[in-house]
C-alpha cells in the first residue's frame, strides 16, 4: 500500500476512478474543571470516532479533506469541555465522516458528560452520569461522584471509568484495530488511536488518560492535561484550572501499489 496522511485540511486529487480505503478519526472532546468552587473536579473528555473504510469507490476529481479540531477544555465548574470537531472526506457526491467526541462534565452543572462519537466523562455529582458514545468504536463515558473526582471519558476501544474513592476514573483505552495504518505512518500511540481523556480530582488520584493519546486529568490546581494531536484522544478533567484539550483528528487515505 501506499499511505497518504492529512494533520490538517487539505486535498486530494483523483485521476482514475477506483477504490481506495480510507481511515477517519475525529477530535476528542475537551476536559473539564471545577474553577473558582474550589471543590470537585471535572471530568475526561471523550475520544473521537475511529471510522475505517474500505473498497470505497471513487471518480476522478479533487477531494476535499477536513481534520476536526480538539475540543477546548473548560475552567468555568457550570460549563463542559467542548465537543471535538468532525474529519471528513468530500468527492462529488461520495462522503465519509468521523464524528468528534464528548465534551467531559462540569463539576456542578448537574449535567451527565457530553454526547459524542464516545462520551465525556460526568463531572463530580454522584448523579452526574458520562455521556453515551454513538459510534461504532465509541463508548460511554464514566460517572462522577459525590467523593470530589470526575469520571473517565470513553475510548475507542473501552469505555470510561467511573469516579471512586475520590479518585479520577481513567480514560478508557483507544482501538488498535488499525495499528498497522498507525505504524506504516507514524502516528497514533503504539499502534492506538482515541483513547479517554482521565477524570480529575480535588485531593486524591487523577484518572489516567487511555492509551490512545487521552490526557491525564489534574489534582488539585494542576490543569487537566491536553490530548496529544492527531490521535482523537479526550482532554483530562481537573479540579481547578482549564480542563485539557482534546486531541485534533487525523485522515489517513491508502492505495493498492
Amino acid at each position: 500500500y501506499k499511505y497518504y496522511t492529512f494533520t490538517g485540511d487539505g486535498s486530494i486529487t483523483v485521476d482514475v476512478a477506483g477504490v481506495i480505503d480510507l481511515l477517519l478519526v475525529g477530535g476528542g472532546g475537551g476536559g473539564a474543571s471545577a474553577q473558582n468552587i474550589n471543590a470537585g473536579a471535572g471530568a475526561g473528555g471523550g475520544a473521537g470516532e475511529v471510522n475505517g473504510i474500505t473498497n470505497f469507490f471513487v471518480n476522478p476529481g479533487t477531494a476535499s479533506i477536513t481534520i476536526g479540531g480538539g475540543g477546548a477544555g473548560t475552567e468555568d465548574y457550570v460549563l463542559p469541555g467542548v465537543n471535538g470537531g468532525r474529519t471528513g472526506f468530500v468527492l462529488g457526491s461520495l462522503f465519509a465522516t468521523a464524528i468528534g467526541g464528548g465534551g467531559g462534565g462540569g463539576a456542578y452543572n448537574l449535567l451527565p458528560g457530553v454526547i459524542g462519537a464516545s462520551g465525556g466523562g460526568g463531572g463530580e455529582r454522584a448523579d452526574q452520569l458520562g455521556g453515551a458514545g454513538l459510534s461504532y468504536y465509541g463508548n460511554n463515558g464514566g460517572a462522577g461522584s459525590n467523593d470530589l473526582a470526575g469520571g473517565g471519558g470513553g475510548g475507542a476501544g473501552a469505555v470510561g471509568a467511573d469516579s471512586t474513592g475520590g479518585n479520577g476514573g481513567n480514560g478508557g483505552s483507544g482501538t488498535n484495530v488499525f495499528s498497522d495504518w498507525a505504524t506504516a505512518t507514524s502516528t497514533g500511540e503504539t499502534g492506538y488511536y482515541a483513547g479517554g481523556g482521565g477524570g480529575g480530582s480535588e485531593a486524591g488520584t487523577v484518572g489516567a488518560g487511555g492509551l490512545g493519546g487521552g490526557g491525564d486529568g489534574g489534582v488539585n490546581s494542576a490543569p487537566g492535561q491536553n490530548a496529544t494531536v492527531n490521535t482523537g484522544g479526550g482532554g483530562g478533567g481537573c479540579e481547578t484550572g482549564k480542563g485539557g484539550d482534546g486531541g485534533s483528528g487525523i485522515l489517513i487515505v491508502r492505495v493498492t501499489i
